[in-house]
């Protein structure tokens, strides 16, 4: 998810107008938090009902964002969410979760202090120094303290955006704190999945979201409609296509050929 998907969601709204209800189909592994903050104050914008978030596998990190910020969540029996921990781009590794940066000292403190008593003949001072020299510094000189500095208060920029977006669908400022607090400390890592049973028996999120079991019909609908978008994705990558597409771009393309071939019959 990125500025460039927030282009394209705005040009759909754009070309459509104001809608009723409004159905977002989610399925992202996540992205830019600012990006993820755009599309759904442009669903809350141009949507002039109900917003339901359609998730039939996961919508993860930043995409968590867009899903709660809908007035009802609609997961699946697979259905996920993950917590509010926004992914950056490394510029040599790609998308990496921002925790895996901010983290590297509190990681590195641990490692260096952490000491069960099992060094033998060693005192557990030396033990210490030899571990520091032999595993702490080698990880210690790969950090980057630029990058460590750019993300640090990344965390508090997820829960600004959060709070904006729960402010926007009227959900109280202390029900909208615990929800955040909890999806941005609680769980240990970028890729913990909160499954539909947890997400129905927390009442950090019904507090939040209406959330909602969807009928066989929708569900088989969804469903249908990912695996679509799954075997489309598969063709193009046996295709040798360097892009991993999106959802919103086979729709584009989709609208694209249909006014070519309007164009096309009239002339």
């Amino acid at each position: 998810m990125s500025k460039e998907d927030v282009i394209k969601v705005y040009n759909l709204f754009r070309n459509n107008g104001t809608v009723g209800n409004l159905a977002i189909f989610l399925h992202s592994g996540g992205g830019d938090i600012a990006a993820a903050y755009d599309i759904i104050n442009l669903c809350r914008k141009y949507a002039k009902g109900k917003i339901s978030a359609l998730v039939p596998q996961w919508a993860m990190s930043a995409a968590t964002l867009i899903a709660l910020g809908a007035d009802e969540l609609v997961p699946s029996k697979i259905g996920k969410l993950g917590p509010l921990d926004p992914v950056t781009r490394h510029p040599e590794l790609g998308w990496l979760p921002v925790r895996a940066i901010t983290d590297v000292p509190r990681v590195l403190s641990e490692e260096i202090h952490e000491f069960k008593g099992k060094g033998g003949e060693l005192p557990p001072e030396r033990l210490i120094s030899l571990k520091a020299e032999a595993i702490i510094k080698p990880m210690a000189e790969q950090a980057d303290p630029y990058l460590h500095a750019a993300f640090a208060k990344t965390a508090s920029v997820a829960r600004m955006y959060g709070e904006k977006v729960f402010a926007a669908k009227k959900v109280s400022r202390e029900r909208a704190g615990k929800c955040l607090e909890h999806l941005i400390t609680v769980y240990p890592i970028h890729g913990y999945e909160l499954d539909a049973n947890e997400l129905h028996e927390n009442p950090i999120f019904r507090d939040v979201v209406k959330i909602t079991n969807p009928s066989k019909a929708d569900e088989d609908c969804m469903m249908d409609l990912l695996m679509a978008f799954l075997l489309l994705d598969q063709r193009r990558r046996q295709r040798g296509d360097p892009l991993r597409g999106t959802l919103i771009d086979l729709v584009l393309s989709k609208k694209s050929n249909k006014r070519q071939r309007s164009v096309t019959a009239a002339s």
